[in-house]
């Protein structure tokens, strides 16, 4: 994982230090319940599999450019949109 996007995890209490990136083909036999993209500038990958499937095209925060901080602050703004969608998402799904 980009090291700002464990920074801005870790901002609101998400240890994400242990984790890695993950290939698409790493869930293709998985059974899931839900799929969200997050491709904006570039195709993503077609689901086949089970489970909803959700396209959020969000701006990928590894493309920022500026200095570490403005970087650091692409990231922050994409986890807020994410939980921002899954609160809303999650707390209709309760319903």
């Amino acid at each position: 994982m980009r090291p700002q996007a464990v920074a801005a995890l870790a901002e609101v209490g998400i240890d994400a230090s242990v984790h890695r990136s993950k290939s698409f083909d790493e869930f293709r036999d998985a059974g899931v319940d839900c799929v969200i993209t997050l491709c904006a500038e570039e195709n993503c990958p077609a689901w086949l599999g089970g489970g909803v499937r959700v396209h959020w095209p969000l701006p990928d925060p590894a493309a920022a450019s500026g200095s570490e901080e403005e970087i650091l602050d692409s990231f922050r703004q994409v986890r807020d949109e994410l939980k921002r969608r899954l609160t809303i998402a999650l707390g209709s799904a309760t319903e």
